[in-house]
């Protein structure tokens, strides 16, 4: 993980509230998203994370990256010998996991040679790889129990914003990811 940079006035690092906000926001703004439920996972024991890799901790917004360059914060190992260089190239040349592995004949472009251990490594921790991601990536498809209708994406409306923010210490560390830098 990053190191704690935000804290909300109680002295309580948001770094993961805040990026969660900034990825929410930037979602919902490029997708043109009319309908969208947010949820998180009630206990980091009872997660279903947990039933398919125990060593889950939370969830994480760059799951092909991550599920190759690993994160101790998330107890997710990665591929061995693959970190964070390794991995953006990967990712920033390929795209997805199924596309880095489709063309593994094309990976001295993202800089590894054929014979090297980190290509020995992503091609034996493969299946890993997309344990990984799948544990990584946001679950989109929970059955909803109420009507579509109060799913429905809208402005935001500030001054409630303001409010929730200030009640929870937030509103100096927040106000510029969810107030006035765009909507949501």
């Amino acid at each position: 993980g990053l190191p704690d940079v935000f804290f909300d006035t109680a002295g309580r690092s948001i770094n993961g509230v805040r990026g969660y906000l900034q990825y929410l926001r930037a979602t919902l703004s490029r997708n043109d998203v009319r309908y969208a439920v947010v949820a998180f996972d009630e206990s980091l024991n009872t997660s279903w994370r947990n039933d398919v890799y125990p060593q889950y901790k939370a969830n994480r917004m760059f799951p092909d990256y991550q599920a190759l360059a690993g994160d101790s914060v998330d107890n997710v190992p990665g591929v061995k010998g693959v970190g964070d260089k390794t991995a953006r190239r990967l990712v920033t040349t390929f795209g997805t996991l199924e596309n880095i592995y489709d063309h593994r004949s094309r990976w001295l472009e993202a800089g590894i040679k054929e014979s090297s251990k980190v290509a020995v490594n992503l091609h034996r921790e493969r299946d890993r790889a997309f344990l990984f991601r799948c544990i990584l990536r946001l679950a989109t498809n929970a059955e909803l129990r109420y009507p579509r209708d109060m799913t429905r994406v809208g402005r935001p409306k500030e001054s409630k914003i303001r409010t929730q923010l200030k009640r929870l210490g937030l509103l100096e560390s927040l106000s510029n990811v969810l107030i006035d830098g765009g909507s949501m």
